[in-house]
């Protein structure tokens, strides 16, 4: 009995591409030092992520960009009612591959919580 072959490629593949675990930690950390310590998502920041991201496949660009987002985004996440919204920003959180641990820590930090309510 023959079975039909099966599509592995990731073009069909319904999940994000996966990255190295050094990857990860560099996103996580960047989205808190931005976050918690003020820092600006500047030049530099970004110049490492292009180049650890795209080593790995990635479009920078597109991450970027999501990240770019996601840290514009986050005082509305503290500030609205609405749980939609609030799934709409942790679905953008995990396609910027940051932890929905790290995404919680920081929005229940007292400091983000006074700066953006």
């Amino acid at each position: 009995m023959n079975k039909p072959m099966q599509d592995k490629s990731s073009y069909t593949s319904p999940n994000k591409p996966q990255i190295s675990e050094g990857l990860k930690e560099y996103i996580n950390v960047l989205f808190e030092v931005v976050l918690l310590k003020g820092e600006s998502f500047d030049p530099m920041k970004k110049k490492y992520l292009k180049k650890y991201s795209e080593a790995q496949g990635l479009n920078y660009t597109q991450l970027e960009q999501d990240i770019t987002d996601l840290i514009e985004l986050l005082p509305e996440y503290l500030s609205t009612n609405s749980d939609a919204v609030k799934r709409v920003i942790e679905e953008k959180s995990k396609n910027c591959y940051v932890e929905n641990d790290v995404l919680k820590k920081i929005v229940s930090t007292p400091k983000i919580q006074t700066v953006y309510n």
